[in-house]
C-alpha cells in the first residue's frame, strides 16, 4: 500500500514541479542566466523524485527489521556514499550538467544499491501481490509481523516458524 501511495504522490509531484519548473525558479532568481540553471537543476532532481520515496521505505523497513547495517547502508547511500563521490568526478567530465545531475544520479543509483540490500523482503514493483509461499514470501511477512508485534511490546513468545 506504502508503496504505491508514495509511487503515484512522488510521480505525480515530480511531473507537477518538472512542468512549472522555469515559472518556480523564475519567482526566486533574480535574472534569465540563474533561473534558467535552477530550472534546468530542478527539471533533473525532479525526474527522479519517485526514487527518494522508494529509498526512504526502504530505510525504514530495514529499520524496522532490525537489520542495523543494512538500515545504516541505505540511509547513507544517497548523501554519503554516492553524492560525495559524484561531485568529485561528474563535474571534472560534464561540467555544469554534471554539477547539476550529481544529486539526480546519486538518487537512482541509491536506488538501485538500496533494492539490492532489500529485495528478498522488499519488492520492488508496488504493484506485485504478496509472493507465494514456496519462494518464502509467507516466511520473509511472518518474521516482520512477529517483529513488530514484539517491537510494540504485545508479546514476546511469538515463536517464528518456517513452515
Amino acid at each position: 500500500f506504502c508503496q504505491r501511495v508514495l509511487l503515484v504522490f512522488s510521480l505525480a509531484v515530480g511531473a507537477a514541479v518538472f512542468a512549472f519548473a522555469p515559472a518556480l525558479t523564475a519567482r526566486f532568481a533574480h535574472d534569465a542566466q540563474t533561473a534558467d540553471v535552477a530550472g534546468r537543476a530542478l527539471r533533473l532532481q525532479s525526474a527522479v523524485f519517485f526514487a527518494q520515496s522508494a529509498v526512504i521505505l526502504m530505510t525504514m523497513l530495514t529499520q524496522s527489521l532490525g537489520q542495523t547495517v543494512r538500515a545504516a547502508l541505505v540511509a547513507t547511500s544517497r548523501q554519503g556514499l554516492f553524492l560525495l563521490p559524484l561531485l568529485t568526478l561528474l563535474p571534472r567530465v560534464f561540467g555544469l550538467w554534471g554539477l547539476l545531475a550529481c544529486q539526480s544520479v546519486s538518487d537512482v543509483i541509491s536506488l538501485v544499491f538500496s533494492w539490492l540490500l532489500t529485495r528478498k523482503v522488499f519488492p520492488l514493483s508496488p504493484f506485485t501481490r504478496a509472493s507465494s509461499p514456496r519462494d518464502g514470501g509467507r516466511v520473509t511477512a511472518q518474521i516482520f509481523l512477529v517483529r513488530t508485534v514484539r517491537m510494540f511490546g504485545c508479546s514476546d513468545s511469538v515463536p517464528i516458524t518456517s513452515t
